[in-house]
């Protein structure tokens, strides 16, 4: 029963918050491989895999967000340059 390690000290080898396992746990994406008194034990290797996966649903999700980002920013200048060059008219027509 040594492989096995508390939230905490799973957390610590992994390098995430023991809050993060808890909310893994509660979302079902991993489940305790036993129980020590009232603590429930994890391997690492689950734990490991499963931050390896949070991470690429991560990189994922961002690689998204910039795409769409990007996307935005690119219409967004069109827009100000087509409003631009419509104030300049009207601006045209107020001077004269």
């Amino acid at each position: 029963m040594s492989d096995l390690f508390t939230a905490e000290e799973a957390a610590a080898e992994v390098g995430v918050e023991a809050a993060t396992i808890y909310t893994w746990k509660a979302r079902g994406f991993i489940e305790p491989a036993g129980k020590r008194g009232r603590y429930l034990l994890y391997r690492l290797s689950d734990v490991f895999a499963c931050e390896a996966s949070r991470q690429r649903k991560h990189r994922r999700k961002v690689r998204v967000l910039m795409w769409i980002l990007g996307s935005a920013a690119g219409l967004a200048s069109g827009l100000l340059s087509r409003l631009g060059d419509s104030l300049d008219g009207v601006m045209d027509l107020w001077i004269m």
